[in-house]
């Protein structure tokens, strides 16, 4: 529910908007720009492709300051995302309500396109959020992208063009950012003709930032960050007809802690402590009245969120890094009546956490997390016209291969394991005994819990690693794809496609030697399985007039099954040694076009979309057992509308506004993240808000004359919405991402090759979340990842 406080705040942006409008009452003479998309891996306008597309361009991606995803997220209808882990290199997102749930699966569900070629094809990669650099254009594809995009776009794709080199000057730009929370950015860029035929451009980048929360603990820095990395890119014309581009990348993401804030909602274990103590002690104790008994730091002394909007409490850091190397090349050649395309990329990713894991002031333990990714495909393309005839077709074939390496030390300084309570032992020991079943404690088991060993003082090892584990996965994937369209008169065109996909998958997890060696160890040193498929798309696109298009959409999605790197438990009655593949059809009628002489444009959609067999991962949280089941369906229906309008010569306006309604079918034996089994049946799904909106405003002021210059100014406006946002299959209030509303104010000016930008993002101010996490070892409770405050900036540029 709305904090009654955030009511009237929300209606700032629209009043601010309809002031603008109300200023304006001159005629526009100009029209909009005609927007020209390859979501059919051909330009097309943006009206005669039958599908929901939202388009930035260069310009809008400048004068937005995008840089990361959830920039253009958020101004994108039906597109929600979380940020569970508190750095940018885990965000998990979902288009029209379709994305992975839990992390459940193998592939990604919305396919990350850099120049065609997939950087996100696993769901272990961290390589949704690379740092926008010098970007084109950027597309949002809503709906199963099977035929044109491939593998693992069940829910939609984001392709990405980049800027590309120029044959014909030498051109380039020098960059500085200033912001709040002493956050500096430099950029430069350089375009250099090499011949007539071959050209290169080259660029550099880094920023630095303190964070923007506050240290409260013994350690020296919060959640500072500091991103670095150059871009190198060829283009080759091998003759008029045909032409070679390539490109190598290369980036490092750092952030000292994640953008934690504490919530007091306790894990599972610290929960069991909290009750064993307060039954030996005759009164209600929470953890902070344990650590006072046995002299340990309170773990939130600063509060929780969202009381607590900016103070973490650690006593050292969890420095992450997210290094990535991505090469792309693309050679077209165009015969007299057909073009050949070759596409191809390697990408490879090194992300690793290590530090700080029960996010406290108290030395307890350590969290070591490393994940090595590489991916390579290589795709070929036939595309031409024959009178009323397109078509296309091409082969495929991909690879990526993940591992993820990960441990938990305790500490020989935890407190809570050395410090005894009045009764002489410590907690630690007094949780792990009754789980081992043999403290004798009212209310604890007889017995060991299911996974566990007995625990004995003095034969256990209480210190050391208590999880030491390593799995992964490899993927294998070859495809052949073709679409037609065909005119049938001057109003109608249908189009017919499809895609068949064989794919194997191969997984495995191996437990390494642990402190304790009683400690429960579940091994597999690798299973596969093989998946077949055919994914068809029927489209049909009607004329109403020379400026409005009608269609209707059929299409089906297919993200493969595999095996569980875990044997089946033969406790639980559903087969968990593979989980199947799941599919999606998405049915949708739409109507794009313009009126009033090109000065406004837009679409509209209605969807709905089947979705069978969805993976979903679960997990015991004693155990920390691991396996992907399929839920048996879901279903999600909504709506988008975007228009643009040229109000005036002078102002622009832009809004978007999707509805969403997503939830489980029969879901009667779902296991919970908590381990726990519920009927999820009629759930919403996670990552579905009902609504989101955006709008944005640019006015564009009288030009002033400065000597032989000429100053061009403008005034944006941008707002966004995101509704509540369910983040488990239980719908959890604790881990409901509430709404917000966000609100980025720009001026801009620019007088021959200078040009200024002074902004205030999160003009509101506004507190909220994207995410929450939650491990045993945690001893502030779970933690809310949350976004950043109110930026104060401005951005210089000289351009030559």
């Amino acid at each position: 529910m709305p904090h009654p406080d955030r009511v009237n705040t929300r209606r700032q942006p629209y009043l601010l908007l309809f002031g603008l409008l109300a200023m304006c009452a001159t005629r526009a003479h100009a029209e909009l720009e005609e927007v020209i998309v390859t979501a059919q891996k051909r330009q097309q306008s943006l009206v005669d492709v039958p599908a929901s597309i939202t388009a930035f361009s260069a310009r809008d991606i400048e004068e937005s300051r995008m840089q990361r995803f959830s920039d253009y997220a958020l101004r994108s209808p039906n597109v929600s995302f979380s940020n569970p882990s508190g750095d940018r290199s885990d965000v998990r997102f979902s288009i029209r309500g379709i994305g992975p749930i839990s992390r459940g699966g193998v592939g990604n569900s919305v396919g990350i396109y850099l120049d065609e070629f997939n950087i996100a094809p696993n769901l272990l990669a961290r390589t949704v959020d690379t740092q926008l650099q010098e970007a084109e254009r950027i597309e949002v594809l809503r709906g199963p992208q099977g035929t044109f995009f491939g593998r693992n776009t069940v829910g939609g794709a984001v392709s990405i063009t980049s800027i590309k080199p120029d044959l014909e000057a030498v051109s380039g730009h020098i960059q500085g950012d200033l912001s709040s929370w002493d956050s500096l950015g430099a950029q430069a860029a350089l375009n250099l003709p090499v011949s007539e035929d071959i050209a290169i451009r080259l660029l550099g980048y880094y920023d630095e930032s303190d964070g923007f929360l506050d240290q409260a603990g013994s350690h020296s820095e919060a959640n500072a960050s500091e991103n670095k990395g150059i871009r190198a890119a060829l283009a080759w014309q091998l003759t008029p007809t045909s032409r070679l581009d390539v490109s190598v990348s290369h980036s490092i993401q750092e952030q000292e802690l994640p953008s934690f804030l504490p919530t007091g909602d306790n894990s599972e274990s610290i929960a069991l402590l909290e009750t064993l103590v307060s039954a030996i002690a005759g009164q209600d104790l929470n953890i902070s009245d344990i650590a006072g008994l046995i002299g340990a730091d309170e773990p939130t002394p600063s509060g929780v969120y969202p009381d607590n909007t900016g103070k973490i409490n650690t006593d050292i850091g969890a420095p992450s890094e997210n290094e990535t190397t991505i090469i792309t090349a693309r050679w077209l050649h165009s015969f007299q009546q057909v073009d050949l395309t070759l596409v191809g990329g390697y990408i490879d990713n090194r992300y690793d956490i290590d530090g700080e894991g029960d996010f406290s002031n108290n030395p307890s333990f350590t969290v070591d997390r490393e994940i090595d990714f590489d991916a390579f495909s290589l795709e070929g393309r036939l595309n031409g016209e024959v009178g009323k005839l397109s078509w296309l077709a091409g082969l495929y074939y991909g690879e990526d291969e993940v591992e993820q390496r990960q441990s938990t030390d305790h500490l020989t300084t935890d407190p809570f394991a050395t410090n005894p309570l009045p009764i002489g032992i410590s907690p630690f020991d007094l949780a792990f005994l009754c789980i081992g079943g043999a403290s004798g404690v009212p209310g604890c088991p007889t017995e060991a819990a299911p996974g566990f060993q007995p625990y004995f003082i003095g034969i256990n090892d209480s210190f050391g690693l208590w999880e030491n584990v390593r799995f992964g996965s490899e993927v294998e994937s070859t495809a052949l794809f073709f679409d037609t369209s065909y005119a049938l008169n001057e109003r109608w065109e249908i189009s017919l496609g499809g895609r068949y996909t064989h794919e194997d998958v191969s997984g495995f997890r191996i437990e390494g030697p642990l402190a304790d060696p009683f400690a429960p160890r579940v091994s597999n040193p690798g299973s596969s399985d093989s998946f077949n498929d055919f994914s068809p798309r029927f489209a049909a696109v009607y004329q109403l007039t020379e400026e409005i298009n009608l269609y209707g959409t059929v299409a089906r999605g297919f993200r493969s099954g595999g095996p569980n790197p875990v044997p089946d438990d033969p406790d639980t009655p559903a087969d968990e040694g593979n989980f199947d593949p799941e599919t999606i059809t998405n049915y949708e009628l739409g109507l794009k076009g313009s009126l009033l002489g090109g000065k406004l444009r837009g679409g509209l959609s209605i969807f709905y979309m089947d979705w069978q067999d969805i993976q979903v991962r679960t997990q015991d949280p004693l155990t920390q057992r691991q396996f992907i089941q399929n839920a048996s369906e879901a279903e999600s229906a909504g709506a988008e509308i975007e228009v643009a309008w040229l109000a005036t010569e002078a102002l622009r306006i832009s809004m978007s506004y999707g509805y969403l309604n997503a939830e489980f079918g029969d879901y009667e034996d779902a296991v919970t993240l908590d381990g726990e089994r519920i009927d999820a049946t009629g759930n919403t799904l996670p990552n579905t808000p009902e609504h989101t909106a955006s709008l944005l405003a640019r006015y564009q002021l009288p030009n002033i004359q400065s000597g032989s210059s000429t100053v061009t100014s403008h005034l944006q406006a941008e707002y966004s919405y995101m509704d509540d946002l369910q983040t488990d299959i239980a719908n959890n209030p604790g881990r409901l991402n509430e709404d917000y509303t966000l609100l980025n104010l720009r001026f801009g000016a620019t007088a021959g090759r200078y040009s200024l930008q002074v902004f205030v993002e999160n003009a509101l101010g506004e507190d909220y979340r994207f995410g929450t996490n939650s491990l045993e070892t945690y001893l502030s409770g779970t933690q809310s990842a949350v976004g950043e405050g109110r930026r104060y900036g401005l951005r210089l540029r000289a351009s030559f």
